[in-house]
């Protein structure tokens, strides 16, 4: 009986730690000195259908000096997506803000602000 306890435990934990799913988006931003540079933002959301969701920014890559993991609030409605992370701890790291749409397993929006500009981008599986 104790085994088939812990057995079932095990399987809801698993089941719950693979909720969140991983998202990447490739594009071009401005460097810090005006040259175009390519970033690379990755993801990790647990959308469980439409409300509140939470999750990670795992990395910017192209923003070295900043320091990841970073946690991340947002909301699903329909197909309306947005969210925000937490404020970076390094001073020039700020936030991560996206506003966009779910559309199938990509998200497909606009950061507000990145570089000193508003980015289009696509965030897929």
């Amino acid at each position: 009986m104790f085994k088939t306890i812990l057995c079932v435990a095990a399987l809801c934990i698993g089941t719950v730690a693979g909720a969140a799913e991983q998202y990447a988006a490739n594009f071009s931003a401005p460097s810090n000195g005006g040259r175009s540079m390519n970033f690379k933002i990755e993801l990790e959301l647990d959308l469980k259908g439409d409300g509140v969701f939470e999750g990670k920014v795992l990395k910017v890559w192209g923003a070295s000096t900043c320091r990841y993991p970073v946690s991340l609030t947002g909301s699903l409605v329909g197909d309306d997506i947005s969210f925000k992370s937490e404020l970076n701890e390094i001073k020039g790291c700020g936030r991560i803000v996206f506003n966009g749409k779910k559309v199938g397993d990509t998200l497909v929006g606009v950061l507000p602000m990145f570089q000193g500009r508003a980015i289009e981008l696509t965030f897929s599986k």
